[in-house]
């Protein structure tokens, strides 16, 4: 942990190595992130951070794409580095290379990820991306945080999905003006945010604070 600032450019370059030495510029390279953990890091998230890093990769190496694991870690195992269950990544990868790799493009395999945001009153709407068949959960969506000028993050006390807009509308009583919103953006903060197509939502903050 903490290299998560050159994380991306390194994993672009280890790639860049591979693929010369098979001689397959176009040689895809599908990979998870990390699960949720509790490193016990605080308010810096160095797990969170990384999870960025390796989200942000993508945009470095053509014919990527990174499988969201948020979902995969219960409480109980909050400590335990390499949780039990591993069948959701291996399914998630193989239906990323169904679909990009054998072009069997009627299988989803993309995660929910953040577009924008916007702010009416004391409420933060978010717009989502990648929702190949909507989303599945309508009310009591866990994992959305909200800050205000203070810029300390408040667990939300609502978030519903608007479905005329597939935005999720996200409150909190201790941010009557936000001006940052993040979706589990912890080292450890499994969500309930899923795609119609049963991906979890890919964690995200709206800010770049440090």
């Amino acid at each position: 942990m903490g290299k998560h600032d050159v994380y991306a450019q390194r994993l672009a370059q280890m790639v860049e190595h591979w693929r010369g030495l098979w001689g397959n510029k176009k040689m895809p390279f599908y990979y998870c992130e990390i699960a949720p953990y509790d490193y016990e890091s605080g308010d810096y998230a160095s797990g969170a951070r990384l999870r960025e890093a390796q989200f942000k990769a993508q945009e470095l190496i053509p014919y990527s794409h990174m499988v969201c694991l948020n979902d995969i870690t219960p409480s109980y195992e909050r400590y335990n580095i390499h949780p039990r269950k591993k069948s959701a990544g291996g399914n998630r990868l193989a239906y990323t290379a169904l679909n990009q790799t054998y072009g069997m493009d009627f299988i989803a395999y993309r995660s929910p990820r953040y577009e924008s945001w916007h702010r009416k009153g004391r409420e933060a709407w978010v717009k989502m991306q990648d929702l190949d068949r909507g989303i599945c959960r309508n009310y009591d969506i866990q994992g959305f945080e909200l800050a205000g000028a203070d810029h300390k993050f408040y667990p939300a006390d609502s978030a519903r999905l608007n479905w005329q807009t597939n935005e999720i509308v996200v409150t909190c009583a201790h941010v009557p003006e936000p001006i940052a919103v993040r979706y589990c953006f912890r080292d450890f903060l499994p969500g309930t945010l899923y795609g119609a197509n049963e991906m979890p939502t890919i964690p995200f903050r709206t800010d770049d604070w440090e």
